[in-house]
């Protein structure tokens, strides 16, 4: 009877990891056809797929075997300071070059709250305050800590025919869930008063730079100037002068500053093959799921 019940244990280790073997193989495949198929609808079928798989991966999987999986490189896995949780987000291009964005909170353990994107990213979300149930869709690359709970998170959206925006939001974690925005960033526009996050659009085809500088303690980006753009039927755009302008913390809040100094940074750090630096003609439409 042991020795039945031995092989039969066996058996099902057996099964289990050929199981988790083929899921595993599975979930590499969807995102790269999600990634890389030429046809949007492929991209768009794959991605449900790729979905579905994610879920199911990470309810039996943490956060540092999601780190070691094959598909990893695939989406964008940003760590928080402590390293113990991390934002997980990825886009889909379907057809008419419209993207549509997932994201997800994930702790050490592995469990999930998903953002829910209902709306594209417009300007006036300067102003307002958002949960994970009324998501603007984005791909989060870096986190910054301010306080216990609190974060700044920079993310980037391509949400335009021939511009791209990148954000700075503040997110705020808490035992009812996640809030997203803040009245700390100097209005540069109106001297005094505060916005919730900041928001800058320029040209798809143009290189730009939103992020924290530790060494001068000042959060930093390309100043942009109005031109008109290279692409046929872009019109008039922004795009950078070669000078930089940004905010630094005093008494919790970000004051502008106009002008930091002359000098070139690289781009943000965004791993392929999440590629958005390519001239690319995006187009986000407003939807709900």
């Amino acid at each position: 009877m042991r020795y039945l019940l031995g092989i039969i244990l066996l058996f099902m280790v057996y099964v289990s990891e050929g199981q988790t073997q083929e899921t595993d193989s599975d979930i590499l495949f969807y995102a790269d056809v999600m990634n890389n198929a030429f046809e949007g609808d492929n991209r768009i079928r794959a991605g449900k797929e790729f979905y579905n798989l994610f879920v199911m991966y990470m309810s039996d999987n943490s956060l540092e075997q999601l780190k070691e999986s094959s598909f990893s490189k695939f989406i964008m896995v940003t760590n928080f300071p402590e390293e113990n949780r991390a934002l997980i987000s990825w886009h889909i291009k379907g057809d008419d070059d419209v993207y549509d964005y997932k994201g997800f909170y994930c702790d050490q353990s592995g469990k999930l709250m998903e953002f829910n994107r209902t709306e594209a990213l417009v300007s006036d979300m300067s102003y307002t305050i958002s949960t994970t149930d009324d998501w603007y869709g984005a791909l989060y690359y870096n986190i910054m800590k301010l306080e216990k709970n609190k974060y700044l998170v920079f993310g980037l959206d391509a949400n335009g025919t021939y511009d791209n925006q990148r954000i700075l939001d503040v997110m705020t974690i808490g035992d009812d869930g996640i809030i997203l925005g803040d009245e700390i960033f100097e209005d540069k526009d109106s001297p005094g008063t505060y916005v919730n996050r900041l928001i800058i659009s320029y040209s798809s085809d143009a290189s730009v730079s939103f992020k924290y500088d530790p060494t001068l303690k000042v959060i930093i980006h390309d100043h942009l100037e109005p031109r008109m753009g290279l692409q046929a039927g872009q019109g008039v755009t922004s795009i950078p002068d070669g000078t930089y302008e940004g905010y630094y913390e005093k008494g919790g809040k970000w004051l502008y500053k106009k002008k930091i100094f002359d000098h070139v940074y690289d781009e943000a750090p965004i791993p392929k093959p999440v590629q958005f630096d390519k001239p690319e003609k995006t187009q986000i439409k407003k939807k709900r799921n």
